[in-house]
């Protein structure tokens, strides 16, 4: 038979006392233990109508708040982009040296943007030249 495990069940404290002189009740408070964990192996750790839910069943998962769980992805991808900050600013240095560089390419003495835009220019020439025409 399965074995199963809840995580920490929540702590009951009852403060004060029942009497009638004077009135009183006592006082009931819950800790739930709100802040989430880690689960390292099956656990059924609550329920949702008439399902129960579990986790780890597949290895370790995380149950957290939601406000919890956002700062820790935050926190995560700060650490993976704080590792890319040097490769970003080699890259820029990399892309600020070749956008100083002279890239004109020469052929036959002319440079070959020269080239297609007066070929190009050839070309749209000719397609307007029928155009209107029957």
């Amino acid at each position: 038979m399965p074995k199963f495990e809840m995580p920490p069940l929540p702590h009951f404290s009852l403060q004060g006392k029942f009497s009638l002189a004077p009135p009183s009740v006592p006082h009931l408070s819950v800790d739930w233990y709100a802040k989430g964990g880690i689960l390292t192996k099956p656990t059924i750790f609550g329920q949702n109508g008439n399902s129960m839910m579990g986790g780890g069943e597949a290895g370790k998962e995380a149950v957290a708040p939601l406000s919890d769980l956002m700062a820790y992805v935050q926190t995560a991808v700060k650490a993976e982009i704080g590792g890319m900050d040097a490769n970003f600013n080699q890259m820029i240095q990399l892309l600020t040296v070749i956008a100083s560089k002279d890239l004109n390419v020469n052929m036959d003495g002319k440079a070959i943007t020269e080239i297609v835009d007066g070929h190009m220019n050839t070309q749209q020439q000719q397609s307007q030249f029928g155009l209107g025409r029957m």
